[in-house]
């Protein structure tokens, strides 16, 4: 800014009069008339000035680093060069809706004091939000004249009772250790967007349709898909804007926790599931040490038989499946079965030559002519599968064949094991109600 204009009246809080401070800003801004972005660094605009009067549409930029602002209106502004908001301060309404910014938008550590209006903003190369604090903040619609997702930076940024609305974020957008207290989240994609020690997660809205990426049929936040795509990430964000290093699985944990809470919180029981399938998820997989890798391997099967409580049908069918299955090698292989000697005639069609009465002999049920032999050899079957799979053993019951004696063994252990799984299935999805 030419040194020849006073200081005095631009740059401090000591005025002289609206109209002095008018005139000094139009002589400078006819000074810079032929450059492409207007400087007004630094300036401290009076509380009764409107900076949407200024006659500034000839320029293409802004840099209003430090620039302190009352009312201002930069609504409908195509800015073709760069616009440098570092360190603004916005004492009153700012609007930038409809405004168009082409080149990627600085507003580090500005602060935005009272509303501030992002409707219909375009962010053709991103936006850069690093240490910003807003109040009342309302971004919504980004892009639409763009058609493309837009790229913000949020990491470490306040955003007190700030709105997000029909918003598709880019992949690597970042709430990073930004305080998202009383944040809403309406009609937006969050597929891409990174929350890695952002504060208030828990205390946040997301007003349905949220939609989050998918991991076959579980969703996910884009911090677990960051672990395994740190190089494309960093290449995302550029290396000028400050940036926490890969995430640990404990951190992604504590997302997936956080997001479970608040939609548990709202009700939401059916989405609250795929994020405790996503923290469980992370301790799974983040298992260290001999203790770690124990309980790992042990939540592997939890997650195979039950889908970490999930999916309680999941659970239900492979206890079943150990019961059938069991069952059927049973009556494949044969097995005895002790018999009072009242039952002697029940038994008579089945007993082998040279066993003694009171014992029945089940065999192979092909074999067998009369479907009156089927049905009895299946109850037995299924009770001895039962009672097998509830630890109680055979009883009265023996196996004819090795392949009997290793399904027993097997069903004494998948049996309490599946059994399990769904008990615990049962009792995640009650505790909800």
């Amino acid at each position: 800014m030419d040194k020849s204009i006073s200081y005095c009246v631009l740059h401090t809080k000591e005025r002289k009069g609206l109209r002095a401070f008018r005139n000094t800003l139009e002589q400078e801004i006819e000074l810079q008339r032929e450059n492409k972005i207007l400087n007004l660094d630094r300036i401290v605009f009076p509380a009764s000035f409107h900076f949407s009067n200024v006659l500034w549409e000839s320029f293409e930029g802004i840099s209003a680093r430090g620039t302190v602002f009352h009312t201002a209106n930069f609504n409908k502004k195509v800015f073709k060069s760069k616009a440098d908001f570092r360190n603004a301060r916005f004492k009153g309404i700012v609007e930038f809706s409809d405004a168009q910014f082409e080149i990627k938008t600085d507003f580090r550590r500005a602060v935005f004091e009272a509303e501030s209006n992002f409707e219909k903003t375009n962010f053709y190369q991103g936006a850069d939000f690093y240490k910003a604090t807003f109040f009342e903040a309302e971004f919504i619609s980004l892009n639409k004249e763009a058609g493309s997702k837009p790229q913000l930076n949020f990491t470490r940024a306040k955003l007190a009772e700030s709105y997000f609305s029909d918003i598709k974020f880019a992949w690597g957008t970042t709430f990073e250790l930004a305080n998202l207290t009383r944040t809403e989240f309406y009609k937006c994609d969050v597929s891409g967007v990174l929350w890695a020690n952002s504060r208030g997660l828990e205390k946040c809205q997301f007003s349905n349709p949220i939609k989050f990426k998918k991991l076959g049929h579980w969703r996910i936040v884009a911090d677990q898909e960051r672990l395994l795509r740190e190089d494309e990430y960093m290449k995302l964000v550029g290396e000028e804007i400050e940036q926490s290093p890969k995430p640990p699985y404990e951190t992604v944990q504590r997302i997936y926790r956080e997001l479970k809470v608040n939609y548990e919180s709202h009700k939401n029981f059916p989405d609250a599931g795929h994020f405790h399938y996503g923290e469980m998820e992370m301790i799974r997989l983040g298992g260290k040490g001999k203790l770690n890798k124990v309980n790992s391997f042990l939540l592997s099967w939890y997650k195979g038989l039950s889908a970490y409580g999930e999916r309680v049908g999941l659970a239900l069918i492979w206890f079943l499946l150990v019961l059938l299955l069991g069952a059927a090698l049973y009556m494949w292989q044969g097995f005895t079965i002790n018999m009072p000697p009242r039952h002697a005639d029940y038994v008579a069609q089945r007993v082998i030559d040279n066993e003694p009465r009171e014992k029945a002999i089940f065999l192979n049920p092909l074999k067998m002519k009369e479907l009156r032999h089927w049905t009895q050899t299946a109850g037995h079957s299924a009770a001895l599968s039962i009672r097998t799979s509830f630890l109680r053993g055979g009883g009265t019951s023996k196996s004819l064949s090795p392949y009997s004696s290793i399904m027993m063994f097997l069903q004494s252990l998948f049996g309490p094991l599946t059994f399990g799984a769904l008990v615990l299935a049962i009792r995640r999805q009650l505790r909800r109600n």
